[in-house]
């Protein structure tokens, strides 16, 4: 049986110091019939240069030039799913690392999937060159019921879909935060969403933000409770709305419940009718309840940006 191609997305801006070594490990995959698809947001160090010398030595690899740039992470991710034909396809960001069977691995699992379809895999934190051995991805929703609250999608560089999900997604919401988000929202209500319990890849964070966050729990508990942050982020509120917007008559009548109950909660004036909301509609973080009742205790309904 032939294998599928898998095309692989990189948005690109001022990556020059680690794209060498992200471009290197695709290179190392185990498996080997991928193409990278680059398209740069107007970067001003060295980062097209480097694609071009690889370009010009790999023949899997090109880069989308069409003078669209200053567009931001989010919609340079969208404007190259615009521009795939794949019927599998990966989102790759400029500075982490793969591990070698990522792709094949991911493969595996997509394929034993019909219809609209998304696996998503896990990562340890690279920070200033050195691997922290603690997952990424916490928490993994299932339904809409444990990920809207979350203010945030699944991690797009972790993720590989079909060409079914991509189609429904080809003509995205006026109001999108973040391409991942878009993207779990789509497979969450028109297809499958599926985790692959294995770390694939290295994420890279930089400075000293995860360490300190690593051995001082405490201090993060705090943060997390006890902020000016909303219960829902703004942001990501707008983007719902604008997804239901888009999508709702081909939404079926509970998933239209739903979203109609996430909106009250935020248009809700009182803290007893909000908690009534998350009980008997069951919405959760991921699949704990408890911490979203706390955070409806102890935070405002919405931050504001």
């Amino acid at each position: 049986m032939k294998q599928p191609a898998v095309e692989i997305l990189m948005a690109t801006y001022n990556g020059a110091a680690y794209i060498e070594e992200q471009i290197r490990s695709l290179q190392a995959q185990t498996f080997p019939h991928w193409r990278l698809l680059i398209h740069d947001d107007g970067s001003t160090d060295t980062t097209t240069d480097i694609v071009a010398g690889f370009s010009k030595q790999d023949d899997r690899i090109r880069m989308l030039s069409d003078n669209v740039n200053g567009v931001g992470a989010a919609h340079n991710f969208l404007h190259l799913l615009a521009h795939t034909d794949a019927d599998i396809v990966m989102l790759c960001d400029q500075d982490d690392s793969w591990l070698p069977d990522k792709i094949e691995i991911m493969l595996s699992a997509l394929m034993t999937m019909d219809g609209p379809a998304l696996v998503y895999s896990n990562a340890y934190y690279l920070n200033n060159g050195r691997v922290i051995k603690r997952q990424v991805t916490r928490l993994h929703p299932t339904m809409l019921d444990n990920f809207l609250f979350l203010n945030s999608g699944i991690q797009g560089c972790s993720m590989m879909m079909n060409r079914a999900l991509i189609n429904i997604l080809g003509r995205p919401p006026a109001t999108v935060v973040m391409h991942d988000h878009l993207i779990t929202l789509g497979a969450l209500c028109f297809g499958q969403l599926r985790y692959i319990d294995k770390v694939l890849m290295l994420y890279r964070q930089h400075g000293d933000n995860v360490t300190a966050h690593h051995v001082n729990r405490w201090k993060q508990a705090k943060r997390w409770f006890f902020t000016d942050e909303g219960v829902v982020d703004r942001r990501h509120f707008d983007a719902v709305y604008a997804f239901y917007q888009h999508y709702k008559d081909q939404l079926d009548d509970s998933q239209r419940h739903v979203f109609k109950e996430y909106f009250k909660f935020v248009m809700s004036a009182g803290l007893p009718e909000r908690l009534r909301i998350v009980r008997r509609n069951r919405f959760s973080l991921g699949g704990n309840q408890a911490i979203l009742l706390v955070k409806t205790l102890l935070r405002k309904t919405i931050t504001e940006r």
